[in-house]
């Protein structure tokens, strides 16, 4: 591609204003025209939720519409002067954190959308995104019309984000923008608004532009984690994904790993579009799909589920069965010991797991434990074994499939792979 590619997640609890706010940025840079907009207030009026119709803009399936809050993660293009944007829309409830685990996982910078204060999902958020390495972070404290424009209640609310972010150590590289905005008005998200004189700071928009482009791994061997697996009539298998690292063209013989059990599926890529746009060749950062062609005999798409890897047939991402890793415990309510079951989340892979044993323990000072338990704020080695084979990668090889999370009722804990075993 000619323009660098920049992915922005979305973060948030529920209801604070995050698919408002995609609505609103699209429609105020133009990219939405009028007769798409009318559509979008005639959907929200029929679903008793007028107000709602810029949320629409991303919420399109029919559940989203009639609960009143988004379920899918989806990623929406917006290409400027200098550079394509992928803007990543995720859910805030806490029932479908891993579908916001799935954005954060392909993202390179977010925004932290809070509406006042900090909420429950807030925290956990922050903890993603610490924990899939952003570097990039913009705060827009929103619904600035519902708290009157106030400077003080904005001010307070940045105390308390910043508070927080010392809390969790997560210092994101050059500061984080706190923005003023009212995401259902339009104020300081594109345009600036008048009625917050007190900021002078940039406007959403602006800051989104000044975000460096990040570096791309592509000296690295390709890796594509599958988001979706689509089989068209007469067209044949597509999956979508996020190019993790490496370069990807059409012709270019390739695996996709796992494919029934421990197995890899060899395939040849026939075509490359970035967000329906056909591209000659894809690489980290490109959120693409990719037509699948010349498969080998008695390939099945419905094989290929979310988290499978696609790599290069000379170098292919393998299955493995267990791995050893370096294990930070964030919040669990006793200890985590061996035999210990929660579910575990690598790029866009999701299963349960099994802590299998831990190989060492560390106070939050970093004096060794006696016992082979993991409280809050504690770290260790750790064997891990999922409950069906996946792709995950040695971080000193490849950090951007060496990072994972483990969830129970909340995210107890991340880590980093050290080593893994087929």
């Amino acid at each position: 591609m000619t323009k660098p590619t920049l992915n922005i997640v979305l973060a948030g609890h529920t209801s604070h204003g995050k698919s408002t706010l995609v609505g609103r940025l699209f429609v105020d840079l133009g990219l939405v025209d009028a007769g798409a907009i009318q559509r979008l207030r005639k959907h929200a009026e029929a679903a008793g939720k007028p107000s709602a119709y810029l949320a629409f803009f991303t919420d399109t399936s029919l559940a989203s519409r009639e609960q009143g809050l988004t379920i899918e993660t989806t990623v929406h293009k917006l290409e400027t002067e200098g550079r394509r944007l992928s803007i990543i829309d995720t859910p805030g409830r806490k029932d479908y954190v891993k579908n916001m685990i799935s954005g954060a996982a392909m993202a390179d910078a977010a925004i932290l959308v809070v509406a006042g204060a900090i909420a429950p999902q807030t925290k956990e958020h922050l903890v993603l995104l610490q924990t899939f390495g952003i570097k990039h972070l913009i705060v827009a404290v929103n619904k600035m019309d519902s708290a009157g424009f106030s400077r003080d209640k904005f001010e307070a609310c940045r105390r308390e984000i910043e508070a927080l972010l010392k809390t969790l150590a997560y210092q994101p590289e050059g500061g984080s923008p706190f923005i003023p905005i009212s995401a259902n008005e339009g104020d300081n998200v594109v345009k600036r608004s008048p009625r917050m004189p007190w900021y002078t700071g940039p406007v959403l928009f602006e800051a989104l532009e000044s975000i460096p482009a990040p570096e791309r791994p592509d000296n690295l061997p390709l890796r594509v984690p599958v988001l979706r697996v689509f089989n068209i009539p007469g067209t044949g298998a597509v999956i979508t994904g996020m190019v993790a690292t490496g370069t990807v063209r059409p012709g270019d013989k390739a695996a996709i790993a796992p494919y029934s059990g421990d197995k890899a599926a060899l395939v040849e890529v026939g075509s490359i579009e970035w967000h329906h746009n056909k591209v000659e060749m894809a690489s980290a950062g490109d959120d693409v799909g990719i037509l699948l062609g010349n498969a080998e005999k008695g390939f099945l798409p419905r094989l290929v589920k979310k988290g499978a890897v696609l790599g290069p047939a000379a170098d292919p991402p393998r299955p493995v069965r267990r791995f050893k890793a370096e294990l930070r415990v964030i919040d669990h309510p006793s200890r985590i010991t061996a035999g210990y079951g929660p579910y575990l989340h690598v790029h866009q892979a999701a299963m349960p797991c099994i802590i299998e044993g831990i190989l060492q323990a560390l106070t939050p000072s970093g004096e060794p434990k006696k016992d082979a338990s993991l409280a809050s704020g504690e770290t260790g080695i750790a064997w891990i074994r999922p409950s069906r084979p996946l792709v995950i990668e040695a971080f000193a090889s490849i950090p951007q499939l060496g990072r994972f999370v483990l969830r129970d009722s909340g995210t107890v804990a991340a880590g980093t792979c050290l080593e893994t075993e087929a």
